[in-house]
């Protein structure tokens, strides 16, 4: 359980006074003899397995996240398919690094006008 900031009425001053509990949550840790984090509850496991992304990787050879999950998208409909997000934590998960780019830089704007131009 976590404690909010509590804000005390005005006083006589007309001024706001405020308590924190700052110890708070270290000390209900101290209940149970440790301070270690809580273990992760809840969520929605992904549907992604590390056995589909190690084929769709061989297939593919050197693919980058978009085309790793068009690729793994091509085979599913509806709501089994999932998006580049998804398939970039999936890829971490399974200690791949992930590729941003196919190519390189795509888009490239060049200087607007030469150094050696008169200037107006």
């Amino acid at each position: 359980m976590s404690r909010a900031k509590v804000v005390m009425p005005r006083s006589q001053s007309g001024s706001w006074s405020a308590r924190q509990p700052s110890s708070a949550g270290w000390r209900s840790g101290e209940r149970d003899g440790h301070v270690q984090p809580k273990p992760k509850a809840g969520g929605t496991p992904s549907p992604v397995r590390g056995a589909t992304v190690d084929a769709l990787i061989a297939a593919l050879g050197d693919p980058t996240a978009s085309e790793l999950t068009a690729a793994y998208n091509r085979q599913r409909r509806g709501r089994t398919r999932v998006h580049v997000s998804s398939m970039k934590r999936a890829l971490h998960r399974h200690d791949y690094v992930v590729k941003k780019n196919g190519a390189g830089r795509r888009k490239w704007i060049g200087p607007t006008s030469r150094p050696d131009d008169k200037r107006s």
